[in-house]
């Protein structure tokens, strides 16, 4: 993958969000954004049940 010229990327790499328009752009940051928090929950829940 090629890194990220415009600055829009959630990682280093280039995803093409460079290519979307304003709201898509805001709507696929909110989604990552929560995408990442369910993963972050569903790693803290595991770490916690095996305590």
């Amino acid at each position: 993958m090629n890194s990220c010229s415009c600055g829009r990327s959630p990682i280093n790499a280039c995803v093409g969000w460079g290519n979307l328009k304003e709201e898509e752009y805001l709507l696929s940051s909110i989604l990552w954004a929560k995408k990442k928090l369910r993963e972050t929950d569903k790693v803290s829940m595991n770490r916690r049940a095996k305590q």
